[in-house]
């Protein structure tokens, strides 16, 4: 028996091979054009059976409401320090983290009696120099009737009317004002208030404590800093330019803020390349908090309300005209939770709403239903 496979091993890997080609041959070969024309007339018998759902939208106008969402923030933070040195004799209780004070409150003052005394004495230099100014007028004055007795009918000598004095006097008279001006203002910043109403962040002054002129002790934000950051996109932002003065609506925790828009961000991001809003709301939201904002943009004529399905990869379409799929590109206005609003085209016999994943341009269908 081994002889016999010995003898015979060369033919039979022949014909091995000789079977794989032919094997080969027959996958791989063309079909016929018999086969390929039952394969088109199965896909066209197939195609006659497509049966689509259509819509025919209204044409009308529309506000769009543009949905977004953002946070809360400080505009800018105020640092609170003193504007002259020495002991803290009050601090007020709203002066803590987390503390509301009014315009124009009191919440610190400095032991005033050191620039009480040099108000006194401002004071005091103020009447010295104005009496050393009327010494030197009346001087003056006597100098000028002595010469015009001795000279008639010629001008009087500034130096002999002592001129020169008189304007030294009355420089030293408006020098003594102004130290008693400065005086009155360091005495007047014994006591620290901020010019707005808002919320203390950090403090640190303490009763009995020695501050120096500049030191911080605090910091605090307005009322009117606190403003929504929100991010919309670039097309967004056209619905609703122009921006300034825009009304909307601030949603966070089941309650709703009036608001309205200040502003926009003067370039993109970088990274998402979308832009970003302020708006002020007309009630005190906290900072950090959370919200979702409503902006009600422009009228837009010329709309139609589609519903969601009517949309398929990259805003577009399908209509059916003439009997067959044809595809468009939609102009989005805005999107809804449950709809979209695009801008008016010619849809032919209807927008298709149904899943077409088999669609192309061309393909014959029939209309199924027809909604409103």
């Amino acid at each position: 028996m081994r002889a016999f496979f010995k003898r015979f091993a060369g033919t039979i890997q022949i014909s091995v091979i000789a079977i794989a080609l032919l094997v080969t041959f027959i996958i791989t070969r063309a079909p016929s054009e018999q086969a390929v024309s039952s394969a088109v007339r199965g896909e066209a018998i197939s195609d006659e059976k497509r049966t689509v759902l259509v819509s025919k939208p209204t044409v009308a106008a529309h506000t769009p409401i543009i949905k977004a969402s953002g946070s809360m923030e400080v505009q800018s933070y105020v640092t609170m320090s003193s504007e002259v040195s020495g002991r803290v004799i009050q601090v007020s209780d709203a002066l803590r983290v987390g503390g509301k004070f009014s315009a124009g409150e009191v919440l610190l003052r400095i032991d005033p009696n050191d620039f009480e005394l040099r108000l006194e004495q401002a004071i005091a230099d103020v009447a010295s120099a104005e009496a050393t100014l009327k010494l030197r007028v009346a001087e003056s004055n006597a100098a000028r009737e002595n010469y015009a007795l001795l000279h008639v009918g010629k001008p009087v000598p500034e130096l002999v009317a002592k001129e020169p004095q008189k304007s030294q006097a009355k420089a030293q008279l408006d020098s003594a004002i102004a130290r008693e001006k400065i005086a009155a203002l360091a005495l007047s910043r014994t006591e620290f208030s901020m010019p707005f109403a808002g919320y203390v962040t950090e403090s640190s002054a303490s009763l009995g404590q020695l501050l120096a002129q500049g030191q911080t002790f605090g910091r605090a934000f307005a009322d009117s800093a606190v403003e929504a950051n929100v991010t919309i996109t670039t097309e967004e932002l056209a619905i609703i330019s122009p921006v300034k003065g825009r009304s909307a609506k601030l949603i966070t925790n089941n309650q709703i803020y009036k608001a309205t828009l200040d502003r926009v961000s003067a370039e993109l991001d970088s990274k998402t390349r979308f832009a970003r809003i302020f708006l002020k709301a007309e009630e005190k939201v906290p900072p950090g908090t959370f919200v979702s904002v409503e902006i009600e943009g422009a009228p837009q004529k010329d709309t139609m309300s589609l519903p969601l399905s009517a949309r398929k990869e990259n805003d577009d379409a399908w209509i059916v005209s003439n009997g067959s799929l044809q595809q468009v590109k939609l102009d989005v206005v805005s999107t809804h939770p449950d709809v979209i609003i695009v801008k008016a085209f010619d849809f032919q016999d209807g927008i298709v709403q149904s899943d077409t994943p088999w669609a192309r341009n061309g393909l014959a269908v029939s209309i199924l239903r027809t909604q409103q």
